[in-house]
């Protein structure tokens, strides 16, 4: 258990962990042969939740905590031409269970727990300098086994310590946003990927400690073809609210699609659906919410194979 994984190319990597020993064995996964190869041992000693990424064409475990417990900070290289770990700059804090993505050129790994408690530092790791670099606190409470991803330009973090929010880190402004709750229960160990403009998070253990298997799909706010979005002005604490339950949703889009408006409520049902037809440009619409009872609900915006989820409350 607690291994950590990555992908270069079109081949899967993963190793470390835990089962009746601490491991540092590492193993390639090739999706066309359906086949697994035992690969170079991980470079730095055996140990469990530790932080696995990739940039580019090279792969990246470190911190963690060994077979004695220390907590760990080393920080090592795998390069799959040479089968070959070289040891990098170690991490700005040992920490395990801790969350790691790469965006662009650089990497990027924080939260995490150690002997002091839990931790909600973050940094930047440029492997061309070698250079770890602190960057904003996490946005969220301090937590650790949370799930991270990228997709885009952008990072995700969320889950963690029995929690469900969810959040998006601009590496650009150096700035983390809160975004829609993770649509599960709250929970810790998760597992979270992104393929191509699409996060996937599942699995993990709830508050009563009990294994969960269930799998959900999470797309980013403003998708291919929609520019900006305002809903009554950018105000989402819609009940009760001072409008006698219409609400004005506009829209730019920068090309003609189609757009479907859906909301659901925290359970997934579905209480209202329209489609729009096509639409381009500028687009306002008024829906009268007037009849719904207080609580938390998401708005949906399907267009163009793209799904914004906004969330009410």
């Amino acid at each position: 258990m607690d291994p950590v994984g990555f992908s270069i190319g079109n081949k899967g990597y993963m190793g470390t962990g835990l089962d009746d020993y601490f491991r540092k064995d590492f193993w390639e996964y090739d999706p066309l042969l359906n086949s697994w190869t035992q690969l170079a041992d991980f470079g730095g000693v055996a140990r469990a939740e530790a932080v696995g990424f990739s940039i580019g064409n090279k792969g990246y475990i470190g911190t963690g905590y060994d077979a004695d417990s220390h907590n760990l900070k080393d920080f090592w290289e795998y390069d799959p031409d040479l089968n070959n770990w070289i040891q990098k700059t170690d991490f700005l804090s040992v920490a395990y269970g801790a969350v790691g993505f790469s965006i662009g050129g650089k990497g990027y790994m924080g939260t995490g727990n150690k002997n002091s408690g839990l931790q909600k530092g973050f940094a930047e790791y440029d492997p061309v300098t070698d250079i770890w670099i602190k960057k904003a606190d996490f946005g969220g409470t301090a937590r650790f086994q949370a799930v991270g991803f990228s997709i885009g330009s952008k990072g995700y973090l969320g889950t963690g310590s029995v929690t469900k929010d969810f959040w998006e880190y601009d590496p650009a402004l150096n700035t983390w946003t809160q975004k829609v709750d993770f649509g599960g229960i709250a929970r810790s160990q998760a597992v979270g990927f992104s393929i191509g403009n699409k996060g996937y998070l599942g699995t993990g253990a709830i508050l009563s400690g009990a294994p969960t298997s269930d799998f959900w799909e999470y797309t980013p706010e403003f998708g291919v073809g929609i520019s900006s979005i305002t809903i009554d002005d950018g105000i989402f604490s819609l009940f009760p609210n001072p409008n006698d339950g219409m609400i004005t949703i506009t829209a730019t889009f920068g090309q003609e699609e189609t757009l479907t408006i859906r909301i659901i409520d925290l359970t997934g049902r579905e209480l209202f659906s329209e489609i729009i037809g096509n639409v381009t440009g500028t687009f306002s619409k008024q829906l009268d919410l007037g009849n719904y009872s207080s609580g938390t609900y998401f708005m949906q915006l399907i267009h163009d194979g793209q799904k914004e989820v906004h969330k009410m409350q």
